[in-house]
């Protein structure tokens, strides 16, 4: 089997459908190929250990949780979770809402069942950039399911970003996948729990 169509089967197996927020709903699938740039190697040795290597709290801080969002449309979502990334990273932040309203015109990163995933590439970005917002509400993202999202991850990566930025996209499907994990993102406190529950997730997988 070729590299390409491994990257192919892993990207379908990482990015699931997910049916609803509940934790005994499954997840059928999702291509998180952008695109954009839909041929992003990830490792030509080993592409799935790859993902194994990458930790999401590599990239996030606890400051750019957010446990409560006030958005109530898509471009509030993105305004509101990129500010706190913007401020810590010193990169604009109009420039970031604008690369992923421009993204989310190729198709909505909603991929159902509560679940978010903007992300976009930038000039001015030297690393990946990861934040996190919660609505209890929920939230209209145009999501493929036509339910409102709950749960966002938001990913800045360099544009000449390689493996890393479909890597780390890869990596959060894959812990959203687990139905308790969502849950337990859904039951957290505040802002200091959600990072303690990401983080125990985050190590385990």
């Amino acid at each position: 089997m070729s590299f390409l169509c491994l990257l192919c089967l892993l990207c379908l197996s990482c990015f699931g459908s997910f049916n609803s927020i509940n934790p005994t709903n499954s997840i059928d699938s999702i291509d998180p190929i952008d695109p954009i740039n839909p041929i992003d190697p990830i490792d030509p040795i080993n592409p799935i250990d790859a993902i194994y290597d990458m930790k999401i709290l590599d990239t996030l801080r606890e400051e750019a949780i957010i446990s409560e969002l006030n958005a109530t449309d898509k471009k509030e979502v993105l305004e509101e979770l990129t500010g706190p990334v913007a401020k810590a990273s010193g990169v604009s932040q109009e420039e970031m809402v604008r690369v992923l309203l421009e993204r989310e015109r190729l198709g909505s990163t909603g991929i159902g069942g509560g679940i978010a995933i903007p992300h976009g590439k930038l000039k001015s970005l030297d690393s990946l950039l990861v934040g996190f917002g919660r609505s209890l509400e929920g939230v209209d993202f145009e999501a493929i399911d036509g339910k409102p999202a709950h749960l966002f991850f938001l990913l800045m990566a360099p544009e000449n970003s390689t493996g890393a930025h479909l890597r780390m996209l890869a990596r959060i499907s894959r812990l959203l996948k687990d139905s308790t994990f969502r849950q337990r993102l859904m039951s957290a406190g505040d802002r200091v729990e959600l990072y303690m529950v990401i983080a125990n997730e985050d190590h385990e997988f």
